[in-house]
């Protein structure tokens, strides 16, 4: 009952335990991967988010007005010039 195993199956079942296992490996790294980048954004958000805060509270501290909105938008119409805004008042 002496049975011979063909080399090139041999050959054929260990590249392709090979090929499984580097698949297999490379699916962990990149979900591994995009699970990192997304706790890299969220730290940057809440980095972000921390650093708006304490300028804020350093602001009232020492007396300032708060900052203008970061969307741009100051209340005033545009092209209508308020008083503030470098241009002398009529008289």
């Amino acid at each position: 009952m002496n049975k011979q195993v063909s080399p090139a199956f041999v050959l054929i079942v260990i590249v392709v335990a090979i090929a499984l296992g580097a698949l297999y490996f490379m699916q962990r790294y990149r979900t591994h991967e995009a699970q990192w980048i997304a706790e890299k954004a969220a730290a940057q958000r809440e980095a972000a988010r921390t650093r708006e805060t304490m300028s804020d509270m350093r602001d009232q501290r020492e007396g300032r007005r708060p900052a203008r909105s970061r969307s741009g938008a100051s209340g005033a119409e545009p092209g209508r010039v308020t008083p503030g805004d470098g241009e002398p008042q009529g008289q």
